[in-house]
């Protein structure tokens, strides 16, 4: 992964939203599910030391000095047994703007119900991971306070 600094708030500012858009049955109709970051520890940033940081206002989106891993956990998404999700998302809040490109890859974490994260040493790129994943490649965010398109990640049904 490369890239540059990109932010998102985090919980302790605005909470990031994950929406499962579409989540369908055979018998159901189409739903839409928005379920925020719950706490401090659902989101964390890892440096290449290892070092887990569980308390910074914002996430950056890969690089803060020198590139990092950033975890953000979604607990209690309501998704019943045999739903087919179709498409799924992370919307994110710029609070700081820059100009340069940042190339992304999204896994999940392969737990039935993962852990909130903790400041142990490795703690976000030790997690097993799911087979799926995506790729983000988001343009540059140019005002702060924006949650729009340029914000949202690509369809991550393959990651969830």
């Amino acid at each position: 992964m490369t890239g540059h600094n990109r932010s998102a708030i985090g919980v302790l500012a605005l909470s990031l939203v994950a929406s499962l858009l579409s989540a369908v049955s055979a018998s159901a109709a189409p739903t839409v599910v928005e379920v925020q970051v719950a706490t401090g520890s659902d989101d964390a940033e890892e440096d290449t030391s290892g070092n887990v940081g569980l308390t910074s206002s914002d996430l950056e989106l890969i690089q803060e000095g020198t590139p990092q891993v950033v975890g953000i956990r979604f607990a209690g998404v309501p998704v019943p047994p045999g739903v087919l999700i179709t498409s799924a998302y992370i919307q994110f809040t710029a609070d700081e703007t820059h100009a340069n490109t940042t190339d992304l890859v999204i896994r999940g974490q392969a737990a039935i119900n993962a852990l909130t994260f903790s400041s142990d040493d490795y703690d976000i790129s030790s997690r097993p991971l799911t087979s799926g994943s995506a790729t983000w490649s988001p343009p540059a965010w140019s005002s702060v306070g924006d949650a729009g398109l340029a914000q949202r990640t690509g369809d991550l049904s393959a990651v969830v």
